[in-house]
């Protein structure tokens, strides 16, 4: 359940128009730490009893958590069609589609030159030929889009292809934003197998700020948050606060 404070959100957003042509450099580049996050199910709400509707809410959130050092969002909407998602890809300004990772409706990442495409589990586990003929064409027409992809069990991370430049495994504790989703693998199963996959991996699944030095401390090369994020009253200031415990942990095993 989102617990979102209109006036919180907007206090936060007040200084957005300030800094739109500012970009902060994240730390956490392809070489660093995996810092990403992923959207709500459903948009947003856009007015809160009291308070004077505020349209776009979500994509005003999303601008600022990038101006930040957000360098990775992940747009997850699975009830929606083609079309609501192109509403919210032209509610978020032109500047921040390099940052939108999409998990359905691949065409959309040539459309709006975004930054990779998604692939959840139930569409690896699909046999469905055009979806894998359309993510050649995707790769063919922009290598350097990235590519990336859910695992629920560590066999099938153990024997995830190398094509990938992340996968996420979850859920490594219990979920924040799904309550009947409980944590899948014990600690050391995890430590045990990370160090044998081919690709990085980030952790999913209940992840907040006081869970980054446990991660990392299982050998994860990043982190994912949904409801760390969203399900705060102010969510900039919570995803400020996870970059910021990212920033010490990682600044702590550098050499």
């Amino acid at each position: 359940m989102l617990s979102l404070k209109l006036s919180s959100v907007l206090a936060s957003l007040a200084d957005l128009s300030t800094v739109d042509d500012v970009f902060v450099e994240s730390h956490f580049g392809d070489e660093h730490m995996k810092l990403i996050v992923i959207s709500p199910h459903a948009q947003l709400p856009t007015t809160v009893e009291g308070a004077e509707a505020t349209e776009n809410l979500e994509q005003k959130i999303v601008a600022k958590i990038c101006d930040e050092g957000l360098t990775t969002f992940h747009l997850r909407k699975p009830t929606y069609s083609i079309d609501q998602m192109r509403a919210w890809l032209d509610a978020l300004p032109e500047r921040y589609h390099q940052h939108i990772v999409v998990h359905s409706f691949y065409d959309l990442a040539l459309e709006y030159n975004l930054k990779g495409v998604h692939l959840t589990s139930t569409q690896l586990h699909s046999s469905n030929s055009f979806c894998q003929a359309q993510l050649e064409f995707l790769i063919d027409k922009n290598p350097k889009m990235q590519l990336s992809a859910s695992y629920h069990t560590l066999d099938e991370l153990r024997f995830s292809p190398a094509r990938y430049d992340y996968v996420f495994i979850s859920p490594v504790y219990d979920s924040i934003s799904k309550e009947y989703n409980g944590a899948s693998f014990s600690f050391e199963d995890l430590q045990a197998t990370l160090p044998h996959v081919r690709n990085p991996v980030v952790a999913l699944g209940g992840i907040n700020s006081e869970r980054i030095k446990p991660v990392l401390d299982m050998g994860f090369d990043g982190v994912a948050v949904l409801g760390a994020v969203w399900n705060e009253s102010d969510p900039v200031a919570a995803f400020k606060e996870i970059k910021s415990e990212c920033q010490i942990q990682q600044d702590m095993c550098l050499p």
